[in-house]
C-alpha cells in the first residue's frame, strides 16, 4: 500500500468513527491537541499523514482500543504520545487535590508539556514546596 492510500484509508476511517459518535472536527482538534479543525479535516481527507505520535490520543478521543487501532494504522506503538500520569510529575510537588482534579480531566499534550516545563523549573517546585512565597 502507498503512502497516499495509507493516509486517505487511515483518514476515511477516523472521519467515519467521528461522526458516528457525533464528535466534531474541532472538538477532536482539542483532545489531541491539534491547533483547529481544519487540521483534522486535512487528515481525514488524506492531505497530510496522520501524526503516530498522537495515535493514542485518536484512539482515546474516538473509543477506540490503542491496540487495535496500531494495527490498522500499520504503525508502531512504541511511537506513542500520550498524556503522562500526573502523579509522576512534579516528583510528589503537587497538592493531593490538585492531583485528582488533574488526572481525570482530558488534556491537550499542550497542556502537558507546559505543566512538565513548570514543575521541572527547580525553583517554581521550591515557592510550591515552601508554601507558594515569592522570593523577593
Amino acid at each position: 500500500m502507498n503512502t497516499e492510500s495509507r493516509r486517505k484509508r487511515i483518514g476515511a476511517y477516523l472521519r467515519e468513527r467521528r461522526e458516528k459518535l457525533g464528535i466534531t472536527q474541532a472538538a477532536l482538534a482539542a483532545s489531541v491537541g491539534l491547533p483547529n479543525h481544519m487540521a483534522v479535516s486535512r487528515i481525514e481527507n488524506g492531505l497530510v499523514s496522520f501524526p503516530f505520535a498522537r495515535a493514542n490520543l485518536f484512539a482515546d478521543a474516538l473509543s477506540l482500543d490503542r491496540e487495535e487501532f496500531w494495527r490498522f494504522c500499520g504503525g508502531k506503538s512504541a511511537d506513542v504520545e500520550a498524556p503522562p500520569d500526573i502523579r509522576v510529575l512534579g516528583r510528589g510537588t503537587l497538592p493531593p487535590d490538585i492531583v485528582k482534579r488533574l488526572a481525570v480531566l482530558p488534556q491537550s499534550p499542550r497542556f502537558w508539556e507546559k505543566l512538565r516545563s513548570i514543575l521541572d523549573d527547580e525553583e517554581y517546585v521550591a515557592r510550591l514546596e515552601a508554601g507558594g512565597k515569592r522570593k523577593k
